[in-house]
């Protein structure tokens, strides 16, 4: 398993407006989780082979950890890091919550790309900013993810590295990832976003477990709501 990086203070909103992401981002300017993150990933955008996107994608340990906070909030980091567009796509068709978050209108989406029933230039909208763009999650139902098939999931990743610097991937608890497990194997690395103090340690070793044995690649772990006990007017002076 790779490096943990630290989200300390990282919290999880359901408040809908485009501003709230990047309150999201300001409020944890004291943190060093986004700028590590970025960091940690132009380390491996230098590592591959051409000048394709960067993939990866976030994953909870379990259900309510921050995952879609945090990979809201690292797309629009990296976006107004300016080094290339990016491209944030929900994947989480267990708890969608992008749509409402940045107030983006109803349509289609991954679902709908994966199904084959539409093209992702028809399904991409606007982020809060003009550098990032968002693929919503769509309308999942059993019938459009009995068509997911290795070859949409090839298109959109290929076609995902060749217009954007990043790809950021809200995937669903890494025990609920089912119709989207080819999608994360399909891309360059996962981060497993562990909730502190709500997941044990037996509960990630089975999940560290469960991706070696689907074969998703697992670059590290995100540890979010790391709890302070020392008081934020006291913390500058340590």
């Amino acid at each position: 398993m790779g490096p943990v990086v630290d989200g300390n203070g990282a919290r999880s909103s359901t408040t809908s407006s485009r501003s709230t992401v990047d309150r999201q981002v300001a409020d944890q300017s004291n943190d060093n989780l986004y700028d590590t993150l970025l960091w940690r990933l132009r380390g491996r955008q230098a590592a591959l082979q051409g000048s394709r996107a960067l993939t990866v994608g976030l994953s909870g340990c379990k259900s309510r950890s921050g995952t879609t906070t945090i990979a809201t909030n690292l797309a629009v980091r990296a976006s107004k890091e300016r080094d290339g567009r990016v491209l944030l796509i929900e994947a989480n068709w267990q708890t969608p919550r992008l749509q409402r978050l940045l107030r983006l209108p109803p349509g289609p989406g991954l679902a709908e790309v994966l199904a084959g029933s539409n093209a992702p230039q028809e399904c991409i909208e606007q982020g809060p900013n003009e550098l990032l763009d968002v693929l919503p999650g769509g309308h999942f139902d059993q019938d459009r993810s009995a068509r997911v098939c290795q070859e949409n999931i090839s298109a959109l990743v290929e076609l995902a590295q060749s217009q954007y610097g990043l790809v950021v991937v809200d995937l669903p608890p890494a025990e609920s990832l089912r119709h989207t497990l080819l999608l994360a194997k399909a891309l360059d690395g996962v981060l497993l976003v562990v909730r502190s103090e709500a997941a044990r340690q037996a509960q990630v070793q089975r999940v560290m477990s469960l991706f070696e044995q689907d074969g998703v690649p697992l670059w590290g772990a995100i540890m979010n709501r790391q709890p302070q006990y020392i008081p934020n007017w006291l913390r500058r002076w340590v």
